[in-house]
């Protein structure tokens, strides 16, 4: 399944469009959405020798959040003091003193998408250096890991280059790192 997903990902068509890396910042505006929900896309990037080492893609994309409907008032104690007790090396924290207090609670939740921006940082520092005219063009596939999450899966794929890469990704972390094999 996880390779047909890849293929999926990486194959061409309307899901990439030519980048070139030639700025630090740059925004790629809102991601396509799959029919799951999830932001993903796929961009064919170019990274040439006006590549900055560190490039930052700024993205846009729905992530949900718990929003309460319907909310109720209950009473409940308030203990100030507490006074252990124990009978037969069994022991209890008995409530000496206190207070009665009303709190507010959410009876129903619901899921609301609102839109917010999310750096991903592609690390070339260990890349290897280009000169002139050279080029490469890789394919990065953004997936977000979960719809409330500002999380996303990445993962890269050489389209064209004249050296091997390993592309990972950083545990945690928007960053993917591209470092030569040598």
């Amino acid at each position: 399944m996880k390779i047909l997903l890849l293929a999926l990902f990486f194959s061409a068509g309307a899901h990439a469009f030519d980048l070139d890396l030639n700025q630090e910042e740059m925004n790629i505006g809102v991601l396509q959405v799959r029919s799951d929900g999830l932001a993903s896309q796929v961009l064919e990037v170019r990274r040439s020798v006006s590549t900055p080492e560190n490039v930052y893609l700024n993205v846009t994309f729905k992530k949900e959040y718990k929003y309460c409907t319907k909310e109720a008032n209950r009473r409940v104690w308030i203990a100030t003091e507490y006074s252990p007790s124990c009978d037969d090396n069994r022991c209890t924290n008995g409530r000496v003193a206190g207070h009665w207090s009303t709190e507010t609670y959410c009876l129903e939740y619901k899921m609301i998408g609102r839109d917010v921006s999310e750096a991903i940082k592609l690390d070339f520092d260990n890349a290897v250096t280009l000169v002139g005219n050279e080029e490469e063009i890789f394919a990065i596939a953004i997936n977000q890991r979960e719809k409330s999450s500002s999380d996303f899966n990445l993962s890269a794929k050489v389209i064209r280059a004249n050296n091997p890469y390993e592309m990972t990704q950083k545990k945690g972390k928007n960053k993917l790192k591209f470092e030569f094999q040598k």
